[in-house]
């Protein structure tokens, strides 16, 4: 994060990829904006479109491009559900220019204020339908990957009291019904 790598994590539903990011940021005070790429979500709405209001058209900014100029986080949730034309655009943003050109607008190009950082999560693709392989050219660019395990029985019994502020017994049963 004091880098401002960008970080990939990977791991099964619930293991605590966004709880982690979201926690992280909240600890640094940092607003993050969440996005499920779930397939239907397009370049649009992450760089922007234009849009008409009172007989004039007026360019919005899409959800990515407010967290470059502002300093958000954002975490890029199911990245590998996401459709290809999505997963290219962001190609420019995770190498050496560290930049997205706004072609629909005017050929702007947008760099991310110092603050911004940008996370991805994705479950294993051999696993969750709607998944497909990371593109390795993609993949690459991400200068962190973090490969989240399961938890030990224990381990799970001490985040679920935790969370939940159920008592040692009923924490043990959770445990043991979910494994």
């Amino acid at each position: 994060i004091k880098q401002s790598f960008p970080s990939l994590l990977i791991g099964e539903t619930g293991i605590g990829k966004t709880y982690l990011i979201r926690n992280i940021a909240e600890e640094k005070g940092k607003q993050l904006v969440r996005v499920s790429l779930n397939g239907e979500v397009g370049v649009n709405e992450l760089l922007g479109k234009w849009l008409i209001k009172s007989g004039s058209t007026y360019w919005q900014d899409g959800v990515l491009v407010d967290a470059m100029r502002h300093g958000k986080w954002i975490l890029m949730d199911e990245i590998n559900a996401a459709l290809p034309e999505v997963l290219f655009c962001m190609n420019a943003l995770l190498d050496d220019s560290k930049s997205l050109t706004l072609a629909e607008k005017d050929g702007e190009n947008v760099t991310p204020h110092s603050d911004f950082r940008l996370f991805a999560s994705m479950n294993p693709p051999d696993e969750y339908a709607g998944t497909k392989e990371m593109n390795k050219a993609l993949l690459s660019r991400f200068s962190v990957v973090i490969n989240m395990h399961d938890y030990s029985p224990s381990m799970e019994l001490e985040i679920i009291k935790l969370q939940t502020g159920v008592d040692d017994y009923t924490g043990r049963i959770m445990v043991d019904v979910a494994n």
